[in-house]
């Protein structure tokens, strides 16, 4: 089996045959996919995949943030951890 390395350093298995990921959508340009490997990101469109433009790029940035913090908000509600923030 070969190995792949990311840029945080994980390694995920590489198959031996391409693999196709498909997403069914009316809303194409919503869509983003990021390479991890490389830090390539594409953004869905009429016509298929196309490189992301800087603005794409800062709005995936934001969205990963989100989502860690949202990531580390859920692990404290399970672990019982949470306080409540004041406004």
């Amino acid at each position: 089996m070969r190995q792949r390395t990311l840029l945080n350093g994980a390694k995920v298995e590489s198959h031996e045959h391409v693999r196709r990921l498909t997403i069914n959508t009316k809303a194409p340009r919503k869509w983003v996919a990021v390479d991890a490997e490389t830090g390539e990101m594409w953004v869905g469109s009429s016509d298929g995949w196309q490189r992301a433009d800087a603005a794409m790029a800062e709005l995936v940035g934001d969205a990963a943030r989100r989502n860690v913090e949202q990531t580390v908000i859920a692990g404290s509600a399970r672990r019982g951890d949470v306080r409540l923030r004041s406004a």
